[in-house]
């Protein structure tokens, strides 16, 4: 992962990226952090210990690296983390991929009895990707 991408150095313009990463990124730790007090009949508890959890990491990946120094031990858990989530869109992307393929071949194979099958599988596919397509405003 790029630290430049999300994080913020010395001597250098403020990343605007920082602030969102950091807010996904410390929401997700408090939770993790305070699951134990996640209890139905003392929220109050649960959502205190929420609170500094959220703004002591906050405080951490959002300040800035110095370049002798390198990133703080939060920051280096955060883009752990990020880097396991970018893993596991790709997956997902990859497994949603091999479903399409699955379902383009139950359109071959009904297609198959059909004159000029490729043409005419070509012509459903794109009618029924224009159905799908948003509307750009």
């Amino acid at each position: 992962m790029n630290g430049h991408a999300v994080f913020s150095y010395k001597d250098e313009v403020n990343n605007p990226t920082n602030l969102k990463f950091c807010l996904v990124c410390c929401s997700q730790h408090a939770m993790d952090q305070c699951q134990q007090h996640f209890v139905s009949t003392n929220r109050h508890t649960y959502l205190a210990c929420y609170k500094d959890a959220n703004v002591q990491c906050e405080s951490l990946c959002r300040s800035k690296i110095d370049h002798s120094i390198g990133p703080n031990t939060q920051q280096l858990s955060c883009a752990a983390t990020a880097g396991r989530v970018v893993n596991k869109i790709q997956k997902a992307e990859k497994e949603s991929e091999a479903k399409y393929d699955k379902g383009k071949n139950v359109l071959r194979a009904a297609f198959s009895t059909s004159d000029d099958t490729a043409a005419t599988l070509q012509r459903f596919l794109s009618r029924q990707a224009a159905r799908i397509q948003p509307v750009e405003k």
